[in-house]
C-alpha cells in the first residue's frame, strides 16, 4: 500500500473514531441532561425547618445544588434521600426513593430503605412488596430477607415468612434472627417443643441474645420447666433487645443532624456491641447540642464501660459543668470516681451535687451511704429518710434505713422498714434475705425456714447471698435449711 493510500486510510479511520466519539459523547450528554431534568422534577419541596439547626438547611442546599449539575444530579438526589431519611422527614425521603427507583431500577437499596419507613407507618403490604423487590435485586443481602420475614409474620403469612427465614439459614447457618423468627412462628402454632429447639439453637450461637432468652423463658414455663425458666431469666441480666445490623440503613445516619436521634442510635450501637460507632454518634450529638448534659453523660457512661477513665472523667465533669442541676450526671460522675478509686473526689462530688440538687433521691442515698460507712449513723439515717420522702414508691431507702436501725439496736423499727419495703416491691431480694438472716440470728428456725424458701424461690437473689445465708443457717442450727 502506497504512502498516499495509507494516509487516506488512516484519515478515514480517524474521522470514524471522531464521529463515534462525538455521537457517544452526545448520547451521554443527552442521557445526563435527561437524568438531570428528571431529578430536578423529583426534588421534594423543602419542609418547614423551624427549630432545626442551620446545618440541616446548609446540607439540603448543597444536595439540592448537586441535583442541578449535569453529571452529578443523581448523586445529589441520593444525598437528599439520606438527609431526609436520617432526620425523620419520611414523606420527603419516600419521594426521593421513588424517583431513584425510576432512575436506577437495578439498585436494591432504593427498594430496601423505604421498607422500614412503610412498616413504621403500618403499610405492611406495601413494605412486603418493596422488600421482595430488594431481595430479587440483592439476594445475598440478609437484612432485606430478615425485614421481609418479620413483615410477613406481622401479616400472618406464616408459610411465606417461614420460607424466608429458612432461606436466611441456608445462606448463613445459625443466624440468630432467623432462628428467632422461626421460633415465633412455632409459638404461634403452640408448638412449644419446636420453639424451644429454635431458641436453644439461637442462644447456643449467641448466649447473650436477649431476643431468644426472653422468649425462652415463656416457652420453658409453657412446658412446665419452671427451674429452667428461672435459670434463663437470670441470664437476661437487664439487657435489651437489639435489632439485626442493617449497614444500608446505618449509612443514612451519616447525614443525621438531630442530636436526640444520634443519641438513640448510639444506644442501639452500644447494645449491639459497636462502642466505636456509638461513641462517634455521641460526639456528633455533643457538637450539635453542646449545652445538653444528657449526651455528655451518655458518652461518659460509655467510656467508663470501656475503661477509658480519663475520657469518662472529662465527659462527666463537663456534663455537670454544662448543667450543674442534672442529678443523673452527678451520680454518674460519682460512680466514675469510685470506679477509678478516687474516693476523695467521689465524696466531694456528692457534697457539690447535693448542694445543686437538694431534691435528688439518688444523691441523698449516696450521701447516706457515705456517712454510714464512716459510722455517722444518725446523719446517714436522716439522708435515707429524705430519699424515701422524695420517692416513697421506691424500696431501696427503706432497706438502708433498716440497716441503720439494726446497727443502733432498734430491731422493731428495722423490721417495720423491711416489711414496708416488701409492700413496695414484693419479693425484694435484699429485704427477704435480711429478714431471713434476722430470723436465723435470733434462733427462730420456723421463721428462718419460711424466709429461706422465699429467698431460694426469688431468682434475683444473688448466688453468693444465698450461699452466705446457707452457711449462717448451718452454723446456727447444725443442719441444712429446709425447703
Amino acid at each position: 500500500m502506497s504512502a498516499s493510500r495509507n494516509t487516506r486510510w488512516f484519515g478515514r479511520a480517524s474521522l470514524a473514531v471522531i464521529i463515534v466519539a462525538t455521537v457517544a459523547g452526545g448520547w451521554r450528554l443527552l442521557q445526563a441532561s435527561r437524568a438531570r431534568d428528571f431529578v430536578q422534577a423529583s426534588v421534594p419541596v423543602r419542609p418547614d425547618l423551624t427549630g432545626w439547626t442551620s446545618l440541616l438547611a446548609g446540607n439540603l442546599t448543597t444536595a439540592e445544588g448537586a441535583t442541578k449539575e449535569l453529571f452529578g444530579a443523581p448523586e445529589g438526589l441520593v444525598r437528599l434521600s439520606r438527609i431526609y431519611h436520617a432526620n425523620g422527614f419520611y414523606p420527603e425521603a419516600m419521594a426521593c426513593y421513588g424517583a431513584l427507583q425510576e432512575l436506577q431500577p437495578g439498585v436494591a437499596r432504593w427498594y430496601h430503605l423505604p421498607v422500614s419507613i412503610l412498616a413504621g407507618f403500618g403499610r405492611l403490604d406495601d413494605a412486603a412488596i418493596m422488600a421482595t423487590a430488594a431481595i430479587e435485586l440483592a439476594p445475598d443481602y440478609l437484612p432485606a430477607r430478615l425485614r421481609r420475614g418479620d413483615i410477613l409474620t406481622k401479616l400472618n403469612r406464616d408459610d411465606e415468612a417461614g420460607a424466608v427465614y429458612e432461606a436466611v439459614l441456608t445462606l448463613e447457618p445459625g443466624n440468630v434472627y432467623a432462628l428467632l423468627g422461626l421460633a415465633r412462628l412455632a409459638m404461634r402454632e403452640e408448638n412449644w417443643t419446636q420453639a424451644r429447639q429454635r431458641l436453644q439453637q439461637a442462644t447456643a450461637e449467641d448466649p447473650n441474645f436477649i431476643g431468644a432468652l426472653s422468649l425462652l423463658v415463656s416457652v420453658e414455663r409453657k412446658l412446665g420447666h419452671e427451674r429452667a425458666a428461672d435459670a434463663v431469666q437470670l441470664r437476661m441480666d437487664g439487657r435489651e433487645f437489639v435489632d439485626f445490623s442493617d449497614p444500608w440503613l446505618d449509612e443514612t445516619m451519616n447525614e443525621c443532624v438531630d442530636a436526640y436521634r444520634l443519641s438513640v442510635a448510639a444506644a442501639v450501637a452500644r447494645a449491639a456491641g459497636k462502642p466505636s460507632q456509638a461513641k462517634a454518634y455521641l460526639q456528633r450529638a455533643i457538637l450539635l447540642d453542646p449545652v445538653s448534659s444528657a449526651y455528655l453523660r451518655q458518652l461518659g457512661r460509655l467510656e467508663l464501660s470501656q475503661r477509658d477513665f480519663s475520657g469518662a472523667r472529662f465527659s462527666l465533669e463537663k456534663a455537670v459543668e454544662v448543667d450543674s442541676e442534672d442529678s443523673e450526671s452527678w451520680l454518674q460522675l460519682i460512680e466514675a470516681y469510685k470506679t477509678m478509686g478516687d474516693t476523695v473526689a467521689a465524696n466531694q462530688a456528692i457534697t457539690k451535687g447535693l448542694a445543686r440538687c437538694p431534691e435528688s433521691r439518688g444523691l441523698h442515698l449516696a450521701e447516706g451511704r457515705r456517712l454510714n460507712e464512716s459510722n455517722q449513723k444518725r446523719r446517714a439515717l436522716a439522708h435515707f429518710q429524705e430519699a424515701y420522702r422524695l420517692k416513697p414508691s421506691e424500696p431501696d431507702p427503706l432497706i438502708e434505713i433498716a440497716g441503720v436501725w439494726f446497727t443502733l439496736g432498734r430491731n422493731d423499727e428495722a423490721l417495720q422498714a423491711l416489711h414496708e419495703a416488701l409492700l413496695k416491691e414484693p419479693g425484694h431480694p435484699m429485704a427477704q434475705a435480711t429478714l431471713c438472716y434476722f430470723a436465723i440470728s435470733t434462733g427462730d428456725v420456723v421463721e428462718a425456714d419460711q424466709w429461706w424458701k422465699r429467698v431460694v424461690d426469688q431468682i434475683k437473689t444473688p448466688a453468693e447471698m444465698r450461699e452466705r445465708l446457707r452457711q449462717t443457717y448451718r452454723s446456727k442450727f447444725g443442719r441444712e435449711p429446709s425447703l
